[in-house]
């Protein structure tokens, strides 16, 4: 089983589904406590972003996870349909950013970025009808 699909409503209440998800996987994949904790804070950090700012609340929304191990690393692949935005693209965030903006939010993207060793993102299109948010933990 190296890879895992879970579809869960745009809602707050569906964390626990998801670190449960995120634990169980890496437990059957024998990734550490430590590195199953931020990896989960990291998921859970997009997924939050996705709740608020792509779907406006809207928690009959999906959102679609694929956990993926491959080698030495382990891929986080968030589809959802809502508004496209490319984290990547306020990246890369210093700490001293956030503590000047004395305002909520933008911390999150700061923390996947610290987190994950890489992000990738494939904004919906003719093509594909679903944004796709890929990050990627290399396992040491």
């Amino acid at each position: 089983m190296n890879e895992r699909k879970i579809k869960i409503n745009a809602n707050l209440s569906e964390l626990d589904k998801l670190r449960l998800a995120v634990n169980d996987f890496c437990k059957v994949h024998n990734v550490e406590g430590k590195i199953v904790y931020y990896i989960s804070l990291a998921i859970e950090e997009a997924f939050v972003n996705l709740i608020k700012y792509s779907f406006d609340f809207d928690s009959k929304r999906l959102v679609y996870f694929s956990f993926e191990v491959e080698e030495n690393e382990i891929k986080i692949i968030i589809e959802d349909d809502g508004k496209s935005f490319d984290p990547r693209t306020v990246l890369p965030i210093e700490n001293e950013q956030i503590k000047k903006k004395h305002t909520k939010g933008g911390f999150g993207i700061f923390l996947i970025s610290q987190i994950m060793d890489k992000i990738d993102y494939f904004p919906k299109d003719k093509n594909s009808p679903t944004n796709k948010l890929i990050l990627t933990k290399i396992l040491e």
